[in-house]
């Protein structure tokens, strides 16, 4: 698993929404990268998560999930939307497509 990462290649586990495995590797997958770009600049406009859940109550995010409390804060903290493919203690920058502007 540490090589895989090494490479930027996915390890399985669960894929972060916004992105899809296409030959081994995290890509974008646009449709939903937009519900992300639109959740992380609600939070950076000081909503509140109860309020952004709220507003995306109704939409899927993809795999028929629906935006919850635990899905919105792990994705507020996960590296991967900046670009930073990691796994435990190994970071690549620039391993995986960036979602979401670093200044964001």
């Amino acid at each position: 698993m540490k090589i895989k990462t090494e490479k930027a290649n996915s390890n399985g586990g669960t894929i972060p929404y916004g992105f899809k495995v296409d030959n081994k590797r995290l890509v974008n997958d646009k449709e939903i990268a937009e519900i992300v770009k639109e959740i992380f600049k609600m939070y950076s406009e000081g909503n509140s998560k109860s309020k952004i859940i709220n507003t995306f109550k109704n939409r899927t995010l993809h795999r028929g999930k629906k935006i919850s409390l635990g899905v919105l804060s792990n994705m507020l903290s996960n590296k991967k939307y900046i670009g930073i493919y990691h796994f435990n203690d190994i970071e690549v920058e620039g391993g995986c497509p960036a979602i979401i502007d670093i200044n964001l």
